[in-house]
């Protein structure tokens, strides 16, 4: 089977953590330190070929990309679908209510990976943005809420926001517009849950995944938003 990708290492290598996946890994000194891992999938050799891809030619949607390089080949609006942190890998968000006030310091009091994917079309414009969060722990007292904004991306741009987890009578400390965003908000800002301990199904002031013998969620805690523009943006920002 032939390997995704290929990795040729010019330098010394020092491995810190974990290579893996179907690649090929060349470094033609040889490995000098390995503090981690490197998964058996992992072809460390110099003379393995480097990965071929199928070309398909065609142009099924006419959107002026090849298939072979269009990520969505039947659909004329969205082309390109690109990942932060990584495809199939999350970021985390860890927070400490009390900060900057002096407290325990220990930013678990929410704990939220994260994931987002935005997809463009054939001029690299957004025309979409999925942003997938998992909640990983809870270690406060407070009803925290937890949403992010788009800063340069008008709240009249958003055309729909789905896959919220509640509807807007269910969040009564916040208001939804229509199209899906924070009402009286410049900004397209987005609540992914007005109240964690209620959304993950747990009663209030219960923690989460930070002590022994915790009363078990109700709600595994993930959320997929699906956020669709009224017209293609040139880009997009992000901050929580």
């Amino acid at each position: 089977m032939l390997a995704n990708s290929r990795i040729d290492v010019s330098g010394s290598t020092t491995v810190n953590g974990l290579i893996g996946g179907n690649l090929v890994f060349c470094d033609e000194n040889g490995t000098e330190t390995v503090n981690g891992t490197i998964a058996p999938t992992v072809n460390q050799s110099c003379s393995a070929g480097y990965p071929t891809v199928a070309c398909d030619a065609g142009d099924n949607d006419g959107d002026g990309v090849n298939n072979g390089g269009d990520d969505f080949p039947g659909l004329p609006d969205v082309t390109f679908s690109s990942f932060y942190p990584s495809e199939g890998n999350f970021g985390t968000f860890m927070f400490e209510d009390l900060f900057p006030n002096k407290g325990d310091y220990d930013f678990n009091d929410l704990v939220v990976q994260y994931q987002f994917e935005t997809i463009t079309n054939a001029s690299n414009q957004v025309v979409q943005l999925k942003a997938r969060f998992l909640v990983q722990a809870i270690g406060a007292a407070h009803m925290n809420g937890f949403g992010f904004q788009l800063p340069g991306v008008p709240a009249s741009a958003v055309y729909s926001v789905t896959g919220y987890p509640y509807s807007p009578a269910a969040a009564p400390s916040t208001s939804v517009a229509a199209n899906g965003v924070e009402v009286n908000q410049s900004n397209a800002t987005f609540v992914v849950f007005d109240n964690v301990t209620s959304f993950m199904g747990l009663g209030a002031g219960s923690r989460y995944n930070v002590y022994d013998n915790q009363t078990p969620a109700g709600n595994p805690g993930v959320v997929e938003l699906e956020i669709t523009f009224l017209q293609p943006q040139t880009s997009i920002g992000g901050s929580i």
